[in-house]
């Protein structure tokens, strides 16, 4: 009678044998498959590199302007729910890739002036 005890003490130990064996397969899956998309969404970007965004704004919960430059020419948009609208198209760039003078340090400037005891002004 001892024998089917230790035949069914041993069913149990297989089951979960089996049961991580089948956790690991589906987190393997979901690693693989969100790789899959990384690479595939870094395909689409470099294929579609002739419209690039400059900068943009939020006006609203659903509402924002965005400035696109598609070759030297940059559009200003307004994107909201309802779709998106042209509002100006510049012939020349707006943007510089320096701050205008007179404009606050960024975040990294401020933070190191603060930790070497600096007054940021």
């Amino acid at each position: 009678m001892s024998e089917p005890a230790a035949a069914v003490s041993a069913v149990p130990a297989t089951g979960m044998l089996e049961v991580f064996g089948s956790l690991l397969l589906v987190i393997g899956a979901i690693f693989a498959l969100a790789w899959l998309a990384r690479w595939l969404q870094g395909a689409r970007v470099a294929r579609g590199a002739a419209i690039q965004i400059r900068g943009g704004a939020q006006l609203g919960a659903k509402e924002k302007v965005v400035l696109l430059q598609v070759g030297d020419t940059q559009f200003l948009v307004g994107v909201a729910s309802g779709g998106v609208n042209l509002l100006h198209r510049f012939d020349s760039a707006v943007t510089e890739d320096a701050p205008p003078p007179g404009a606050e340090p960024a975040f990294a400037e401020r933070l190191r002036q603060a930790l070497t005891g600096r007054n940021a002004t």
